[in-house]
């Protein structure tokens, strides 16, 4: 879904988050799955910041979502054929692939393998990248170790 899908108010709030991420907040959204925390991925002082905030350990990347996949040039080095095929059939979705890792991408973003993508299948998480123009990360929306928030409530009370 596009962010054309959304109502009027959800838009307007989709468009501060966006502004917000620019100026390089941290913002809260929802996903298919939990409630996620983004920030630029591509920016290395941000993505610093979140993971400080989540007091997250160095050795567990942070997964990014892009809008489609042509916003994979800017996080993988190659996309394989049969990456390309799981995504034509499962993307927008919970999938996420492991892809091998473009050179200058923030340390946090990097697991043994490369780094993971998706892109969600949530309205609110697809229109915020897509408005952001840049992958945004997909952490969640919690203190590394307990839960993650279901709702918009638990992140505000986490």
């Amino acid at each position: 879904m596009s962010a054309a899908l959304l109502d009027r108010a959800l838009r307007a709030q989709v468009r501060r988050a966006a502004q917000a991420l620019a100026r390089g907040a941290i913002v809260a959204y929802p996903t298919e799955t939990f409630y996620g925390l983004g920030v630029p991925a591509l920016d290395g002082e941000a993505v610093a910041r979140l993971c400080e905030l989540k007091g997250r350990e160095a050795e567990h990347a942070l997964a990014v979502i892009v809008d489609s996949p042509a916003m994979l040039d800017l996080l993988a080095a190659d996309v394989p054929p049969r990456a390309r095929a799981l995504m034509e059939r499962y993307w927008p979705g919970p999938l996420t692939l492991v892809l091998p890792k473009r050179p200058g991408l923030p340390p946090a973003l990097l697991g043994p393998y490369g780094v993971g993508t998706r892109v969600s299948s949530h309205p609110v998480a697809r229109a915020l990248v897509m408005a952001a123009g840049v992958p945004l990360t997909a952490t969640s929306a919690n203190r590394s170790g307990p839960p993650p928030a279901r709702a918009a409530e638990e992140v505000r009370a986490s």
